[in-house]
């Protein structure tokens, strides 16, 4: 419903900036109650005589343009997504919550360590937000599971780009 309504709005703007140029072509001049013709000097457009509705509309036209422009979000195709956790027995289960992240496959590599047990991946990703960083290493496969070492945490911004050091435990 809001997408009408932002279109809409966004035609009365284009509508409404069209027809105040086309009277500010015209130059219909409008004079005062004691006879004097004013002039309007616009930047960029020069000397206007007395022609300030159209000036008005043209601005009031402009304003709902950025108005709807500013409002109107990309509409990305969501769907659900659905993760069943749970503790193993021998594990200690406590009140502690339970973190979760989902990340794109367009992030997600694997990198293999050097012998010091280090190693450097290198990401482009969307500037502005904020990200945490997950690390995963497989250490045992066994028929009930995969055990992991693991280390998270935020990604800082150093030398203006994201960061992130971790050790796996």
């Amino acid at each position: 419903m809001s997408g009408i309504i932002y279109l809409l709005a966004m035609i009365g703007s284009v509508v409404t900036l069209v027809g105040s140029m086309i009277f500010l072509f015209k130059q219909k001049t409008v004079v005062d109650q004691n006879g004097h013709v004013t002039e309007v000097e616009i930047p960029f457009f020069g000397k206007v005589k007395s022609n300030y509705p159209s000036i008005v509309t043209g601005f009031f036209g402009a304003a709902l343009a950025a108005f709807t422009m500013d409002r109107v979000a990309p509409d990305i195709p969501r769907i659900g997504l659905s993760a069943s956790v749970g503790v193993a027995q021998a594990a200690n289960a406590n009140d502690l919550p339970v973190l979760v992240g989902v990340v794109p496959q367009e992030y997600f590599t694997s990198t293999t360590l050097d012998q010091e047990g280090r190693g450097v991946l290198e990401f482009s990703v969307e500037d502005n937000k904020s990200y945490n960083v997950v690390v995963l290493k497989p250490v045992e496969v066994t028929p009930e599971g995969v055990r992991f070492l693991s280390t998270h945490g935020p990604a800082t911004i150093a030398e203006n780009k994201l960061r992130f050091e971790g050790v796996l435990r």
